[in-house]
């Protein structure tokens, strides 16, 4: 061996992919069987088979094996026997959060390819876009976005009603498939809970109830509403409310904002092209195109826009990656972090903003207002 060579130099990243997407698999398992049951996820085995090899390699003590693992999960990297690139790791940052994986945690099991195919709940988005593309229903995909966004929760009589709806009705198979019965390691003392923020379904602790989105879980909890554990009950699904309900509030946010402001905006125009438009000012049939981002970490977020980079349409003057206020505030150089990672957004016409600069510098920009 050449002194100085780590020849496990590149399971790093392996390692924490290997994590996040067994604990993927895991909270479906236990979403449907109320508890942690054995055998574990095959990736979480493999995960501790790989760290376990790192660890002896680089004369640190190993994991005894995956209830360790799942243990150090709710650990920041910092804390993880890892050596992850300093852009890979912000602080805090932790996979599992009472027991329920975070944003940042579905982030990286998103990270490896194979993965998303494998989420039922965004192949159900999907579909709902086939559907309404041939049937030239952009009401009724608009509405569907909107209903995950705001009512994440539903009782029976909701449940029923939505799928009753004129614009909600054709697509009331795909409903059914998006929203899941909620597990009963959700429930305690008879009920489920809502967090009065994000309206998501909170999760019981031994210090009380909590909210693990990540806009709720720095900030004090606030109770919601309650739902007896008898009753019927509804929750958009995993995968959807980490990549559709949570980026949502902040898409319904600046929708809300641009509409009072009087800049005319559409959402998902042409079946889901962008996330919002807006048009320009004295030139008809020209507008700015807005895709609006919530990744927590912004390396994560730039493998993703180079891997799938926006395809700018014709239409769009300009085309925005605008990224949330939640996940830049406290966190500078963001923006300039996934500019310096993905080069190729530049170059085909893309510009990364946070939301702050979009609306304070971009948008008064648009209509020839100084700054």
């Amino acid at each position: 061996m050449v002194l100085g060579h780590d020849p496990v130099a590149n399971w790093d990243e392996e390692i924490v992919h290997l994590v996040a997407s067994g604990l993927a698999r895991l909270a479906e398992r236990v979403r449907a069987d109320g508890a942690v049951r054995v055998p574990y996820p095959a990736a979480l085995q493999r995960a501790v088979n790989r760290l376990t090899v790192l660890c002896q390699v680089r004369g640190l003590e190993p994991p005894t094996g995956v209830a360790e693992l799942l243990r150090l999960a709710h650990q920041p990297f910092s804390e993880w026997p890892l050596r992850l690139p300093d852009d890979l790791v912000g602080e805090g940052d932790v996979l599992l959060s009472s027991g329920v994986p975070t944003r940042l945690c579905e982030e990286w099991a998103l990270d490896v390819d194979d993965v998303e195919a494998e989420l039922a709940e965004r192949r159900v988005v999907l579909e709902v876009l086939h559907w309404c593309r041939e049937m030239r229903d952009q009401r009724a995909y608009v509405g569907f976005r909107q209903l995950l966004i705001d009512k994440p929760v539903l009782d029976g009589d909701e449940f029923l009603d939505v799928r009753s709806e004129p614009d909600l009705a054709p697509l009331a198979q795909f409903i059914q498939q998006a929203y899941e019965r909620p597990g009963a390691h959700l429930a305690a003392g008879g009920v489920f809970q809502m967090c009065g923020r994000c309206r998501n379904l909170s999760v019981p602790t031994p210090h009380g109830w909590r909210c693990v989105e990540d806009d709720c879980a720095r900030l004090r909890y606030r109770a919601g509403r309650e739902l007896p554990v008898g009753s019927e009950v509804w929750t958009v699904g995993r995968g959807l409310k980490a990549f559709v309900t949570g980026p949502g509030r902040a898409e319904s946010r600046l929708l809300h904002w641009l509409a009072q402001k009087g800049y005319q905006p559409e959402a998902y125009p042409e079946f889901d092209v962008c996330d919002i438009r807006i048009p320009v000012p004295g030139r008809p049939g020209r507008w700015w195109a807005v895709d609006v981002k919530s990744w927590r970490n912004p390396a994560l977020l730039a493998r993703r826009l180079r891997r799938r980079p926006p395809q700018v349409p014709d239409w769009a003057d300009r085309f925005f990656v605008v990224v949330d206020r939640e996940r830049t505030r406290g966190r500078h150089g963001y923006v300039q972090l996934v500019s310096s990672l993905a080069p190729g957004l530049a170059e085909g016409g893309v510009v990364v903003r946070t939301e702050k600069t979009f609306l304070r510098e971009d948008l008064p920009a648009l209509r020839g207002e100084g700054r």
